[in-house]
């Protein structure tokens, strides 16, 4: 190979080097567009209709916006197995200690999978509430470059929204949904799916600017702008008291393991019981069961009670 030849590699070498960075951006944006245009064409998870009523709408709601509904389709499904649930453990508790126990461990175990969905929808949004201002900055900027398109601006943002895959995710649910809504109320529905997978005030915001654009035309620039700069404020805020619910929680969870463990110790050390007589008592005796779910059932609500309340969500 000539001189020549090898100083053309050279160069053509060095000025990928140069642009390797800009080269990988546009590879993942090209890449996420053609997966979000696979997508579109795939059919969409079935949207619970209105007439099965207010709770399995709710539920159906909640399996989809948690994605649960890849692995139970139906709500009625689910509430089965809640109602299965809390019958079995009904059952055991009243074989252990009567009727009253069993109709609290019942309603308490059949509540169980429905709160795990919260608990998981919860932390979705406050994922996603932390990159709200994120998402608003690149769906501002996508919606003045395609010229106050909002559908074409939420397609390309889920495509290349990688510093908040979170709120990409659900960018992307929204964007197939618009691509096949028709009518007034099946964008109606979708966004609601959007607005309850937020769960923001500031979702709330986006959700009707995003209608507007996209039912009535309207051009919602100053809107998404005054949205946006209104959650870089709130993030300071949130900050600060994240680190504080942080602690709270690292005690919830480590002061009731210690304290039976160190009940464990007490019985043995200054009553006289040897480990095997302890254990004895807590799971052959009735009273040592009602005690120990009794435990259970206060340190899983506290736990419960934690991610539901104790967590705050950038908001304004």
């Amino acid at each position: 190979m000539s001189v020549s030849r090898w100083m053309e590699l050279l160069l053509v070498a060095g000025v990928l080097l140069w642009q390797w960075e800009n080269l990988q951006s546009i590879w993942t944006g090209l890449r996420w567009r053609l997966h979000l245009r696979r997508r579109l064409h795939a059919p969409a998870a079935d949207l619970p209709p209105a007439s099965r009523g207010r709770v399995l709408e709710h539920l159906g709601d909640l399996l989809v916006v948690t994605g649960s509904h890849s692995l139970i389709r139906r709500p009625e499904s689910f509430l089965m197995i809640c109602v299965i649930t809390g019958l079995g453990m009904g059952l055991v508790a009243l074989w252990i200690n009567g009727p009253v126990f069993g109709v609290i461990c019942g309603l308490c175990f059949g509540s169980l999978p429905y709160m795990l969905l919260r608990i998981r929808l919860n932390r979705q949004r406050i994922r996603s509430s932390m990159e709200g201002d994120i998402l608003i900055r690149e769906l501002t900027s996508n919606y003045r470059i395609h010229g106050c398109n909002m559908k074409e601006a939420i397609e390309v943002t889920s495509a290349t929204l990688d510093q908040a895959p979170n709120c990409r995710r659900i960018l992307q649910d929204l964007a197939m949904g618009l691509n096949k809504a028709y009518t007034t109320e099946e964008i109606q529905k979708r966004l609601s799916l959007f607005r309850y997978s937020l769960g923001t005030v500031w979702g709330s915001a986006l959700t009707q600017s995003i209608y507007f654009a996209e039912v009535y035309g309207l051009e919602v620039t100053e809107a998404l702008e005054d949205l946006g700069r209104s959650l870089m404020k709130a993030r300071s805020i949130v900050e600060h008291s994240r680190r504080e619910n942080s602690e709270a929680t690292m005690i919830l969870r480590t002061l009731v393991p210690v304290s039976y463990l160190f009940s464990v110790i007490c019985a043995c050390r200054f009553f006289g019981f040897t480990p095997g007589r302890f254990f004895a008592s807590q799971f052959g005796t009735a009273l040592g069961m009602q005690w120990l779910i009794i435990l259970i059932m206060m340190y899983v609500g506290g736990l419960l009670a934690n991610e539901l309340l104790g967590k705050e969500k950038m908001d304004l």
